[in-house]
């Protein structure tokens, strides 16, 4: 809701139900939603992606094929999200694994990726200049 009217959105979804919550809407009409298992030749339309939100397998090697399927589709001054990016419970319910397919994801890729304090969320981008900048001590 918030995107300029030229903004194309595209939703990748294993699931056909999902999505009922823009159905109807304004928002719609910037909506492309692809439906199947994420890959090279589904996701490839809209690429390259200026903003990769992930929020998908949370198994060890499926969140690592989504990051490297990003990084692939990712434009030269694209955002990669992860959501689930917690250390906190590691052992329950597999939590650990986002955060070490993100490590391997690091390793492969040569990225440096940081989590953001306080949310679930971890982020790599290739926008020039996007580190916060060190507060000046200066008035």
């Amino acid at each position: 809701e918030n995107t300029p009217p030229e903004c194309r959105i595209y939703a990748l979804d294993q699931d056909p139900g999902h999505g009922q919550a823009y159905r109807g809407l304004p928002i719609e009409r910037k909506i492309t939603r692809l439906v199947g298992r994420a890959g090279q030749a589904l996701a490839e339309p809209g690429a390259p992606y200026d903003l990769v939100f992930i929020d998908g397998d949370h198994e060890r090697e499926g969140a690592l094929l989504d990051s490297l399927l990003a990084w692939n589709l990712l434009s030269e001054r694209g955002v990669i999200f992860w959501h689930d990016y917690q250390t906190l419970d590691y052992f329950i319910h597999r939590a650990g694994a986002v955060p070490e397919a993100i490590r391997t994801f690091q390793e492969v890729v040569g990225a440096k990726v940081v989590a953001l304090e306080g949310t679930m969320l971890a982020l790599f981008s290739r926008y020039p200049g996007w580190a916060t900048r060190e507060k000046s001590n200066s008035r």
